[in-house]
């Protein structure tokens, strides 16, 4: 297969194009035929990115394969059969999606919703797993709650709104989109909403306490 390899530590300037092992899942892996994938702006600056444990402290795995998000079809284990659409986020520990194929460990894989089209749906996981980790498992917020959000119409303040609106917040957000459309959709039923376009700082301020 071919895919988009780092052999050293560095930039985007270490990306090339080559053809690289098809990796065989171990068990309660899958592979997966990679149709879209999306890279974080500092994936190759995380030491995760570079080795084996998340604080860096491990074995080197270079040459690696960036890209940790992706969407499509591919065989299964348990739960998952051949040529369902699939989309996940891979462990930062692991090669990532930049590739015609990947192995990705079954439990981090869900249906892709049929409605979304591959690559919208390769950009979803870590954007909307940020949000939701924010305000659901730290924030822990409540029914009639207050949620200041800056920046709504970014990649995780998009979903921040809709997560904080589907817990019935009562939600503030700020943004300097002016274009014709909102770009996200506060689902229904959802809280009191106000979106504020521009805004001093000194207003920004007194709106946060």
């Amino acid at each position: 297969m071919h895919a988009v390899r780092a052999h050293s530590r560095g930039g985007p300037e270490q990306l090339v194009y080559e053809v690289a092992p098809r990796p065989r899942p171990a068990p309660g892996e899958v592979l997966v035929a990679v149709r879209a994938a999306s890279i974080t702006s500092d994936e190759l600056t995380w030491d995760a990115t570079w080795t084996d444990r998340l604080d860096g402290t491990g074995k080197d795995r270079t040459p690696i394969i960036p890209s940790h998000e992706v969407s499509e079809l591919g065989p299964g284990v348990t739960g998952v059969a051949v040529g369902d659409e699939v989309y996940g986020l891979i462990p930062f520990t692991r090669d990532g999606a930049a590739a015609e194929y990947v192995s990705v460990p079954v439990d981090v894989l869900a249906a892709k919703p049929a409605g979304l089209e591959h690559d919208k749906v390769a950009a979803l996981p870590l954007t909307a797993l940020t949000a939701r980790q924010a305000l659901v498992d730290h924030a822990s917020v409540k029914a009639g709650q207050h949620v200041l959000i800056q920046g709504g119409a970014g990649g995780v303040g998009s979903f921040a709104v809709q997560i904080a609106s589907l817990e019935l917040c009562v939600c503030l957000w700020f943004t300097g989109f002016s274009g014709a459309a909102w770009p996200c959709a506060v689902p229904k039923p959802c809280s009191i909403s106000w979106a504020v376009r521009s805004c001093s700082r000194a207003s920004r301020r007194r709106l946060s306490r």
